[in-house]
């Protein structure tokens, strides 16, 4: 599983096709595909995998398999169009610590979170504190990071084990995409 490596889903997310994408199921499916056809037959490239142990998601939005050595891959994707920026941003801090766990206590070798929009918000603005100082002003996300009151009906905090730098990169016109390796 050499070739799945940060720069082969940079290269991903850069080269899928585009068109009428405006939803996360529709960016999924083209990412799907065009990792099903760079990657040829010695893969499988699964959408939506249901976790049979119990974990903080229920399910990964995507799984690559090595048929024959059987090393997977996991991707978590979130495209957020509207505001609510805390919340999002909430829950992307969640799927990297899910991804955190796949590879602590479910085998996986590699992965990888990317977040996509085309809503300024979540790289700029005038809030530069709490949740918004790792997408605003890249600060590293690591340790425990403590979630707004908000949202403490779902979880007050979480603990990151890894070190994380967002870094947003142009995609499309008005549109920016950074990708985590965990």
């Amino acid at each position: 599983m050499n070739n799945i490596n940060l720069d082969f889903i940079n290269e991903a997310v850069k080269n899928i096709n585009y068109n009428d994408v405006n939803l996360e199921i529709a960016w999924q499916i083209e990412l799907i595909i065009w990792l099903r056809q760079k990657l040829g037959t010695d893969y499988r490239v699964l959408p939506e995998m249901p976790l049979s142990q119990k974990d903080i998601k229920k399910e990964i939005d995507i799984v690559i398999e090595n048929i024959t050595t059987h090393q997977k891959s996991a991707i978590e994707l979130k495209m957020p169009l509207k505001s609510a920026y805390p919340r999002r941003m909430s829950q992307a801090i969640i799927d990297i610590a899910f991804l955190e766990n796949l590879k602590k206590s479910h085998g996986y070798s590699k992965c990888f979170f990317i977040m996509m929009t085309n809503n300024s918000g979540f790289w700029s603005g005038r809030e530069q504190d709490n949740l918004y100082q790792y997408f605003r002003k890249q600060e590293n996300l690591t340790g425990k990071i403590q979630f707004p009151e908000f949202f403490t009906e779902v979880q007050k905090e979480i603990q990151l084990d890894g070190i994380y730098k967002i870094e947003w990169q142009d995609i499309l016109e008005n549109w920016k995409y950074f990708i985590l390796e965990v």
